[in-house]
């Protein structure tokens, strides 16, 4: 698998000016309700007023949950959080989010994953995660790495990032498995493209969310990138 080229990946970007559309997504907390395990308590991030009702999740109130982590109830919530950011008002993958609470200590095996992560590079991450918990893969422990990374890590230039099916959508690789070696090459399209854009990494990633998010109704293909006039 490969990806385009950072200059054609660059010239897609289109103007900074938007790139903070990803901030924050919407979700639809009663697609977690339905399948939440009945013996575990329903996060109160995925609370919702009425069945009908649609929630926000900020990057902002990730960091915060994601650096605040240091119980096995802040880690579920965590959890939650990330995975309502991942999920957006899709519920295709919910279902898969919503089994891994019932595995067994779960909230203290991801506190401790949490905690264990803090300041590592991007391969340590990966190697880390990577398959420690059933059910999370790499699309939702890239956002719980990286979001509960310390402000300083991700000044860092060996910093893990987010890789999920958005991303991957809008990068032209659908379907692709997300391997120790995709990640480390998506690491480094991203770290050139943002170096020719002279944008900060977070902000291309944000950007790519966007553009995967906006071809969700496409067919997929391994061609479909969006172009910038989407943006």
């Amino acid at each position: 698998m490969s990806f385009p080229s950072p200059l054609e990946l660059c010239r897609e970007l289109g103007t900074p000016h938007g790139s903070e559309s990803t901030d924050e997504i919407e979700f639809c907390p009663q697609h977690f309700a339905q399948w939440w395990p009945e013996d575990c308590p329903l996060p109160e991030v995925l609370h919702s007023d009425g069945w009908n009702g649609r929630a926000r999740i900020s990057r902002g109130q990730l960091f915060a949950l994601g650096r605040g982590v240091s119980t096995a109830e802040d880690a579920v919530e965590f959890f939650a959080a990330a995975a309502a950011y991942g999920s957006g008002t899709q519920a295709r993958s919910v279902y898969r989010a919503c089994r891994a609470p019932a595995v067994d200590g779960f909230g203290q095996v991801l506190a401790d994953l949490v905690d264990r992560g803090r300041g590592l590079t991007a391969a340590e991450t990966f190697s880390l995660w990577n398959g420690a918990v059933p059910f999370i893969g790499p699309s939702t422990f890239t956002k719980l790495a990286y979001f509960s990374q310390p402000e300083w890590s991700l000044e860092t230039a060996d910093k893990p990032m987010i890789l999920d099916g958005r991303i991957l959508r809008a990068l032209g690789s659908s379907g692709a498995t997300i391997s120790s070696r995709l990640y480390q090459d998506y690491l480094d399209v991203l770290a050139m493209t943002a170096a020719l854009a002279d944008w900060p990494e977070s902000a291309v990633e944000r950007r790519w969310t966007h553009m995967g998010l906006k071809l969700l109704g496409s067919p997929a293909s391994g061609t479909d990138r969006a172009p910038a006039a989407l943006l």
